[in-house]
């Protein structure tokens, strides 16, 4: 079996930076939008399950954005894309689903 192991350069000295990939997903459907010039952007947004080496599972959601203008494609990656254990991660989305978000009704899979 082949593994993917990602390291992190994360700042302010957090600790465990070293992770093994457990799975991947992106949404069923993408989400695009036209730009005031006509070009179109795609957004590409992605939940990635970690295993992180000495610590607990963490969630990952790394995306990127293509801005199409007719000629040509660019591809944008988010600089910015959350990492937080997992139990922080499904806490949230539990709070969410607490005051009455359902995921379901929308569309999407539910908290657990």
């Amino acid at each position: 079996m082949t593994e993917l192991r990602l390291r992190f350069d994360f700042g302010l000295n957090a600790p465990d930076r070293a992770c093994t990939v457990r799975d991947c997903f992106a949404p069923r459907q993408l989400e695009s939008w036209n730009e005031a010039d006509g070009s179109r952007v795609t957004f590409y947004p992605f939940l990635v399950i970690l295993q992180r080496h000495g610590r607990e599972l963490a969630a990952w959601l790394p995306y990127w954005h293509t801005i199409d203008n007719g000629f040509r494609t660019v591809q944008k990656y988010g600089q910015w894309a959350p990492f937080m254990d997992f139990r922080l991660f499904a806490d949230l989305l539990n709070q969410a689903a607490e005051k009455g978000y359902s995921f379901a009704a929308l569309g999407g899979p539910r908290a657990v």
